[in-house]
């Protein structure tokens, strides 16, 4: 009797291993991950939204799977964790690189999304697409002119 409850409990606690390593593994989607980490946010665990915002930016198989309205929420939610967890200048750095993605994607599709956003999220959007644009098109400082004569100070 001993051996048959030795052998199911040895079974379950097997059956228990082999369970929590397949859910363990890789197998959450770019736009699972996403959803959790909305869900995350919107729950107030900052912590957990910005350790999956980190992961989709930082692993490129993620990165890629993920759709131009997936990468523009993606950049939304960088901006809302700078602005409440985290480091302000990564997570703003990781918005405009993920809004970049989206616009190289599909310049249209990211338009529309920032004209349908919420105003105050478009709010925040239209700094980190501000940002993207420069980072896209620089400006020489050589194409600038200076006219000392429209100066305040006279020399």
């Amino acid at each position: 009797m001993k051996g048959i409850v030795f052998i199911i409990f040895g079974s379950l606690l097997a059956l228990m291993l082999h369970a929590a390593a397949v859910s363990c593994s890789r197998q959450e989607t770019g736009s699972g991950a996403l959803q959790s980490a909305e869900l995350a946010y919107a729950n107030s665990h900052y912590d957990a939204a910005q350790s999956l915002c980190d992961k989709l930016v930082n692993d490129q198989e993620f990165f890629s799977s993920l759709n131009t309205d997936e990468l523009c929420r993606l950049a939304l939610l960088f901006v809302r964790l700078a602005e409440n967890y985290g480091d302000e200048n990564a997570n703003t750095a990781f918005a405009s690189k993920t809004l970049d993605a989206a616009i190289e994607r599909n310049a249209d599709s990211t338009a529309l999304f920032l004209a349908r956003a919420p105003m105050e999220d478009r709010a925040r959007l239209s700094l980190i697409s501000a940002i993207s644009e420069s980072r896209r098109n620089p400006v020489s400082v050589d194409s600038l002119e200076y006219d000392p004569s429209d100066s305040i100070i006279i020399y």
